[in-house]
Parts: C-alpha cells; sequence; structure tokens
C-alpha cells in the first residue's frame, strides 16, 4: 500500500475531533484586524484582550469587552458595525 493510500484510509478511520473542525472552518484574525477592532471599542471607550475576539464566518465575537459602564458581550459584522451588544 502507498503511503498517500496508507494516510488516506486513516483519515478516513480516524475522527477529527469537533474542535478541530471548528478552527479549520473557523477564519483567522490577523493582526490588522485586531488593530481595527481595537480601534472600534476605543471609539466607544471600551477594551478587550486580543485573546477574547472570536472570528465568525459573518464577522467577530467579543468576549469581555470592559466598558466603563459594565463588561459586555459585543458582535460586530464583517464591516466592524456593531450588531449585538449585552451586558454581562
Amino acid at each position: 500500500m502507498t503511503r498517500s493510500a496508507l494516510a488516506a484510509l486513516l483519515a478516513a478511520l480516524c475522527p477529527v475531533p469537533a474542535s478541530a473542525q471548528q478552527d479549520a472552518s473557523r477564519p483567522e484574525t490577523g493582526r490588522a484586524d485586531i488593530v481595527r477592532i481595537m480601534d472600534v471599542l476605543a471609539g466607544i471607550r471600551c477594551e478587550i484582550a486580543p485573546d477574547d475576539i472570536e472570528p465568525t464566518r459573518s464577522g467577530y465575537a467579543l468576549h469581555d469587552v470592559l466598558c466603563p459602564d459594565g463588561r459586555y458581550e459585543i458582535v460586530l459584522d464583517d464591516s466592524l458595525q456593531i450588531t449585538d451588544r449585552r451586558r454581562q
């Protein structure tokens, strides 16, 4: 059996964990995107740790956003417009 056939067989027989499947389909957040998101949040006097930025298929989910009046979950669309903001 050739290596490529063996690799294909192993890939078919070995399930991939759901977390790995999600990571493969999720877009990456680049440094420029993080800076732009931080600028948007600075405009509303909020801040976030880069690790709390989660890319989605339609934009970004921002977790644990710290604002002067509390902590929020914020959703941005792909043009970085706030589409949802919920206090935690």
